[in-house]
């Protein structure tokens, strides 16, 4: 298929024109379409970016959603696409890989109070973590039962937020109209995200409160009363492998716990660099601990390259090396969001599409290749 993106839509992506075939026969198993929360980009554009910058396979792993990886496969399936799309997602769930002793240790020896560590212990980025699911049954009844409990999750903690915001605005003397949950659901089958929100304040005239940090503190707020549909990791890979696919933990050194673990600002990217390199010994520890801990419930792989690991000087070698000494599957991505200027994240310009940035696309270590990803699209 010659695939042919207009300017516009190449801003969407992220992709610059020099970088159109410099990913050929590399993968990206690790992107987010617009069924998944802040993300303003469809699947089928997706499935066409990654085309034209010559990635060989592809997987969409929007969270807890299926439909994104569904439409993704069609589209190139009906349209004889070069990339091969595999089914994809990506649950999250919190729970402790790491026992709370070992992590206030680590934030004791960094140098907190007994008080920074108890705020500290508190994150929910210490105990967040994502499993990502590959080649399933596409049809699996137990995964579509997971997305409808999501998509109700979702609206109802999203009625929590319009609730609040109209409080809000009337004691600010600036309501005009009452917002009404029912006007942002207009998809049965989409999830109310953030940037729904976002354009639906802008709609109903209140642009000045269509902002991130605003969105963000009401979000904040409403998810303390309704989470998203969770259950445990073990739950979440029995579910993968009843559904015929195999199960990753994605990102293991998350920037938010590299930086809440090493006492450095995420905004300063060096500084935690050299922090994580101060505390390689318990990093070495840590990702032994949680590969192992993984691997014990069934987990068959992990996310060795991604976007993280390029702000983070030996991590991927870490990852893979301890992956190797697992017998474990490794696969990589981006974490595609949505490109510069795009979507409820537009002052995130770090986002692409691609195993790796335009200045590391030559780096032989980004090419992949999986026999079981193989054997699926040969079935």
């Amino acid at each position: 298929m010659n695939v042919r993106l207009n300017s516009n839509e190449l801003t969407r992506l992220g992709i610059k024109k020099t970088s159109m075939g410099r990913y050929r026969n590399k993968v990206d198993l690790h992107l987010h379409s617009l069924y998944s929360d802040t993300v303003a980009c469809h699947p089928t554009l997706l499935v066409r970016g990654a085309e034209m910058l010559g990635l060989r396979t592809m997987a969409i792993t929007d969270h807890s959603m299926v439909y994104g990886s569904q439409q993704a496969q069609q589209y190139a399936r009906e349209n004889c696409c070069s990339v091969q799309v595999i089914p994809g997602i990506e649950i999250d769930v919190h729970e402790e890989l790491i026992p709370k002793a070992r992590l206030e240790g680590q934030l004791a020896k960094i140098g907190l109070k007994t008080k920074a560590i108890d705020e500290a212990m508190k994150s929910r980025s210490l105990y967040k973590y994502d499993v990502l699911g590959y080649c399933y049954n596409p049809q699996d009844a137990g995964l579509f039962k997971l997305q409808e409990n999501t998509l109700k999750s979702k609206r109802e903690r999203m009625g929590l937020v319009i609730d609040k915001m109209n409080v809000f605005l009337e004691s600010a003397g600036a309501l005009k109209e009452a917002l009404d949950i029912k006007e942002l659901e207009t998809d049965q089958t989409m999830p109310v995200t953030r940037n729904h929100l976002k354009e639906y304040l802008k709609r109903k005239g209140y642009e000045q409160y269509a902002t991130k940090e605003i969105i963000d503190s009401f979000m904040a707020g409403a998810y303390k009363k309704k989470e998203n549909v969770n259950q445990s990791i073990k739950q979440s890979v029995e579910m993968i492998h009843e559904a015929g696919g195999l199960a990753f933990l994605a990102h293991p050194l998350l920037e938010r716990r590299v930086s809440i673990l090493t006492g450095t600002p995420r905004e300063n990217p060096v500084e935690m660099a050299n922090g994580f390199a101060r505390e390689n010994r318990y990093f070495r520890s840590m990702i032994s601990d949680m590969l192992s801990g993984f691997k014990a419930i069934g987990g068959d792989g992990v996310e060795v390259l991604h976007t993280y690991n390029f702000a983070l000087p030996g991590s991927r070698e870490l990852l893979e090396k301890t992956a190797k000494e697992l017998n474990m599957l490794m696969s990589g991505g981006s974490d595609f969001y949505c490109g510069p200027g795009e979507g409820y994240y537009a002052d995130k310009r770090e986002w692409f599409i691609g195993i790796a940035p335009p200045d590391q696309s030559d780096n032989p270590q980004v090419t992949m290749s999986y026999d079981r990803v193989a054997s699926w699209l040969e079935r």
